[in-house]
């Protein structure tokens, strides 16, 4: 590979992550806001956008968030989000009380390994200030998840 073609895939390995960054923040403003009202008591409102945008705005609106990592198929996943993710009751807590994030591990799989994920679904609550305050892998019922998430809030 001559100096010219390093320098030019030195350039292109820089400037992707922001590029990335940039598409991603115009798609999320688009998500976010598309003109349509929410019920909130019929589902979580997730936020749209990478990890790495969530915890920034988890910085800035400085409201406690709720960050979910699964992987679609899986059993205990499906059950997840069938008999707790769909309660009623967890959606209006959630949605009062924290910022929602997913992440699909299939397509963010670095998540796995920075949080150090070993089960899916897996639930990670976080501070105001984007510390993470709890952890919680595997399949749990509503009655045990909701108690998990009020106690992620003290």
């Amino acid at each position: 590979m001559t100096k010219l073609n390093k320098i030019i895939v030195g350039f292109f390995i820089l400037i992707a992550p922001v590029a990335s960054l940039v598409a991603q923040n115009k798609k999320t403003e688009i998500k976010e806001n598309p003109g349509i009202a929410i019920d909130t008591t019929k589902q979580i409102h997730w936020v749209q956008g990478k990890e790495l945008d969530f915890e920034d705005s988890v910085r800035k609106l400085k409201k406690p968030a709720f960050l979910y990592i699964y992987i679609n198929g899986w059993t205990d996943v499906a059950k997840f989000n069938d008999n707790v993710l769909a309660d009623s009751n967890i959606i209006k807590y959630v949605n009062n009380n924290f910022m929602a994030y997913k992440v699909d591990m299939e397509y963010d799989s670095p998540n796995a390994i920075k949080f150090m994920i070993d089960k899916v679904p897996a639930i990670i609550l976080f501070d105001k200030d984007a510390k993470e305050k709890a952890n919680l892998q595997g399949y749990y019922n509503a009655a045990a998840f909701k108690k998990f998430l009020q106690q992620g809030l003290k």
